[in-house]
């Protein structure tokens, strides 16, 4: 997409989405904690709630670049109770095996949106995808029993902002 153009409405819808996910993927993170009796999770999702709003906030510029209308923060939260309740009943271990099955797409789909975004978007874009990376590796490391499993969510919060 050359930079002189405006970005089409599917980018700007989806880019739309991505930044209320990232408010929601917070909330649902924080809530998950009191589901979860595996010694340290709660400590995990505490970092997983900071790698979203993290993430949004890296969003957050490009949103107010393109005027995006985003709703406000107290109508997303709440929307997220009915997974958090469906997720909480399960394992941890379970649900480190769902996190990496349902996370794997958006990698694919926000590797792609960074490729259809403006060249000013994209470094915010790859860090849009490199997160849902960290997601999964974090995963992968819990279910491998890595004592080290929030090396990758860490890294990414103490990288610098784009």
């Amino acid at each position: 997409m050359a930079d002189e153009t405006k970005p089409d409405s599917a980018y700007l819808d989806r880019l739309l989405q991505a930044f209320e996910g990232e408010i929601k993927g917070e909330t649902y993170f924080a809530d998950l904690a009191p589901y979860f009796d595996e010694p340290g999770a709660d400590g995990k999702l505490a970092l997983l709630s900071q790698l979203e709003r993290r993430t949004a906030e890296t969003l957050r510029p490009l949103i107010e670049r393109h005027g995006l209308p985003v709703r406000d923060e107290a109508t997303l939260r709440p929307q997220t109770a009915p997974m958090v309740v469906d997720h909480g009943a399960e394992s941890w271990i379970g649900y480190m095996a769902r996190m990496i099955k349902d996370f794997s797409p958006y990698v694919d789909e926000f590797q792609a949106l960074e490729m259809k975004g403006p060249t000013k978007d994209r470094p915010a874009l790859a860090r849009l995808a490199r997160h849902e990376v960290c997601i999964i590796e974090f995963a992968k490391a819990e279910l491998a029993g890595d004592p080290d499993s929030t090396a990758p969510i860490r890294e990414y919060l103490e990288a610098e902002e784009v």
